[in-house]
């Protein structure tokens, strides 16, 4: 039977940045989450979101030319181990695609399957219970059901990680060697991305793991990289903080998905990661903010990228910012990349960003927020400001029942301005439903405000 803490289910996310080595591209950029909604001694329902963002070349020092947004999501059932020689069996349903950014194409297949896991851990045991065992894997076969402009059969993928073993030193304790496949089957044939390589583990806190990898990387997988070539890069993953303040190191994050006027459609993937302490109380973080906003004439595909040094400041934390905002269409030609480069300075309340019920001591709510304010660097706008600001704000009430009503406002102004505004509610401790209103003067489309009904979820 499993013990306590392989019945829990945690949510686990991560992130990978490599450089790669190869005729088309520079750059590849993941990002991950597993999100259980219901969790038994059993078995974990879970929601996997799953992106790969190719870059190939640099428009300027801090902009990138991005060529493709890869995608896997599912939901399904991952059942556990029920001794230490059998295997986890799950089952799932999802979408694997391929969304060209800037150039005409979306191809896509929705599948069922099911998948053989050796662990119960989704980071193949690399800083659990099981990090000691010499291999691990899991492999995932499904059917295809519905298909656009691409042809298959099957999706075949699966992972493996092997700890060689016999070597007394902690560095070599630390040496992986990782193969991946992902693949579609066709007739008789496999087109697959395949990557295989040594990796250096470093376990961190809470369950979280840093690794440094090299790996090849053969591409032949129609909805995959594109592109073979060498793979070298960094990894940071593990189980997600799961409140309202991270204590690095740490992973927390927000996924949203909301609906609008003219049939429009709203989606955002957000990870935060933060080192563990330096020089006293500082940290490194780095937040990828992923979103995307449909509309009749085309599709938005927009980032907010910060990375930073910050310290806590008396509730709240303080710090020195590179912050980047550039702007996408999705499957549609576009030959003009909008973008933004500033350094600043900020100051925010400790998880003022995320969504999710609030107790506030005082009758009055409570008010959390963040400002911050810089220089640009560069930006595609040619307004030639110099100067920039951004800042949030969010007011909570006290609950009524087990409902927290809030309204909450962000702002931006410099080279290119936007603003969102939205009131709601809190309905559980992790999850805002909202009605929002945004305009931004970086949209593609031709309309450039909408209108949305979504909920927030935090992790």
């Amino acid at each position: 039977m499993p013990t306590a803490a392989e019945a829990a289910a945690p949510t686990t996310a991560g992130g990978r940045l490599m450089w790669i080595v190869s005729d088309e591209l520079d750059l590849l950029g993941d990002l991950w989450v597993d999100l259980p909604f219901a969790a038994g001694s059993r078995g974990d329902v879970i929601i996997g979101i799953d992106t790969r963002t190719t870059i190939e070349r640099s428009v300027s020092a801090l902009t990138f030319s991005l060529r493709d947004l890869i995608y896997d999501v599912e939901v399904g059932y991952r059942g556990k181990r029920r001794g230490p020689g059998s295997l986890g069996l799950g089952f799932s349903v999802g979408q694997r695609g391929r969304e060209h950014v800037d150039a005409n194409g979306q191809p896509w297949v929705r599948y069922v399957g099911a998948t053989l896991r050796s662990t119960n851990d989704p980071l193949l045991g690399c800083c659990g219970p099981g990090a000691g065992r010499p291999i691990e894997g899991w492999v995932f076969a499904g059917a295809v059901v519905e298909e656009r402009e691409t042809r298959a059969d099957a999706v075949l993928r699966g992972a493996v990680r092997f700890r060689p073993a016999g070597s007394a030193s902690s560095f070599a304790r630390r040496l992986v060697l990782d193969a991946r496949v992902d693949g579609l089957i066709d007739g008789i044939d496999l087109a697959a991305d395949v990557e295989i390589g040594p990796a250096i583990d470093f376990a961190l806190g809470g369950r979280r793991r840093v690794g440094f990898f090299l790996r090849y990387l053969h591409a032949e997988n129609p909805l995959g990289v594109g592109d073979s070539g060498v793979l070298a890069g960094f990894e940071y993953e593990g189980e997600t903080v799961g409140r309202s303040s991270a204590f690095p190191p740490a992973i927390e994050g927000i996924v949203a998905l909301g609906g609008g006027d003219d049939a429009r459609l709203a989606g955002q993937f957000l990870l935060r990661f933060y080192s563990p302490t330096f020089l006293g109380a500082h940290r490194a973080v780095a937040r990828v903010d992923a979103n995307i906003l449909t509309a009749d004439d085309t599709g938005d595909l927009y980032y907010f990228w910060e990375v930073g040094i910050e310290r806590p400041v008396v509730r709240s934390v303080a710090g020195v910012y590179l912050y980047h905002r550039s702007n996408h269409e999705l499957a549609e030609p576009n030959d003009r990349i909008t973008s933004l480069n500033v350094l600043d300075f900020g100051i925010e309340s400790v998880g003022a960003e995320r969504p999710g019920l609030r107790r506030p001591r005082r009758r009055s709510g409570a008010v959390e927020g963040a400002a911050h304010a810089g220089v640009i660097l560069d930006s595609s706008f040619g307004e030639d400001l110099g100067w920039h600001v951004r800042a949030a704000v969010r007011w909570s009430l006290p609950p009524w029942g087990p409902i927290g009503p809030f309204v909450r406002a962000e702002a931006e102004a410099g080279d290119a301005d936007r603003y969102t505004v939205a009131a709601g509610a809190s309905v559980t401790a992790t999850c805002d439903v909202e009605v929002s209103y945004r305009a931004d003067e970086q949209y593609a489309s031709a309309d450039r405000s909408v209108l949305l009904l979504g909920a927030r979820l935090a992790f």
